[in-house]
């Protein structure tokens, strides 16, 4: 293990200028000092330069490629890494003053394990926390893939290790690069956790989740789940679970059509989410349904 840089932290940015300092100046905020920023600019055409140009910090190493999305631009990151462990932000994620000194004492405490994973938490704009996802227990199924509550800001990965899974460069794989990856490596590799929370997703109108439409989140649908089934490792291990991939999707769908008045689509995906789990129609996700369902028809 190099003794020089122990964490690469990969922000790949598009037309961010306005968020990405915020997330730049979080993580130089760090109390643990013995890591590097790689800023991967996939192609803006705002003042991103300009606004990294005037960070002076040496920490922070910032490239400028052709658009290719977040997937290609997170793994020409990898490619620039000189740390041990690498962890990916997007540009507008923010980290609390201990991230990195939280990741080093676990590091030290699991003897560099392959991958792990801290607390986060999930803010509006103004700072009102949402939800705090803390209290991982090992149970990967619960956490992993029933609740998809893993996120990249709080995953770290080995770079001998993430060398092996690069992300899927599918450009149009906007919503499931991260699941896609995190299930390849939850399959094969003890996922270490603190649940210590140290950094923070925040919610705004430009989150890919915001903007994806029905179109592309069945799409994204259909290529994770062809992928994992693939996967020879994955599916032996988690492969009795998979529906609960395809749920996500399936929800997330129906949610897009219900906000686009589309009733027969909202409950043809619906019908989807809980066929596949029939539990799925005794949680609250189906009392949102049915309310914007019925709203829908008498607005």
């Amino acid at each position: 293990m190099s003794e020089l840089i122990l964490f690469s932290v990969i922000i790949p940015t598009y037309n961010r200028a306005d968020l990405v300092s915020k997330t730049i100046a979080s993580l130089l905020e760090q109390t643990y000092k013995n890591f590097e920023l790689i800023v991967v600019d996939d192609g803006s055409t705002d003042n991103t330069k300009e606004v990294i140009a005037a960070i002076t910090d040496p920490r922070v190493k910032y490239f400028v490629k052709e658009n290719a999305e977040r997937g290609a631009a997170r793994n020409f990151g990898f490619s620039k890494a000189m740390g041990n462990y690498i962890n990916y932000f997007d540009s507008d994620d923010l980290a609390y003053p201990k991230h990195l000194q939280t990741a080093a004492d676990l590091v030290s405490r699991e003897k560099f394990p392959e991958i792990f994973h801290l607390g986060y938490d999930y803010k509006t704009e103004a700072g009102k926390v949402l939800h705090q996802f803390n209290r991982f227990n090992g149970n990967v199924v619960n956490y992993a893939l029933k609740k998809k509550m893993i996120s990249p800001i709080s995953f770290f990965i080995r770079k001998d290790i993430a060398a092996q899974f690069p992300f899927s460069e599918d450009r149009q794989l906007i919503m499931g690069e991260d699941m896609l990856h995190l299930l390849h490596l939850v399959a094969r590799f003890r996922l270490v956790y603190d649940n210590t929370i140290t950094s923070s997703l925040i919610q705004h109108p430009q989150r890919s989740m915001s903007t994806s439409d029905a179109t592309v989140i069945l799409y994204c649908r259909e290529q994770i789940t062809a992928a994992l089934k693939k996967d020879d490792v994955f599916m032996k291990v988690y492969g009795k679970y998979l529906a609960y991939v395809s749920d996500e999707y399936y929800y997330l769908a129906c949610l897009d059509y219900l906000q686009h008045h589309d009733n027969k689509n909202a409950r043809k995906y619906f019908m989807s989410y809980i066929s596949s789990n029939a539990i799925n129609i005794f949680s609250k996700r189906t009392l949102v349904f049915l309310k914007k369902y019925f709203y829908n028809l008498i607005a």
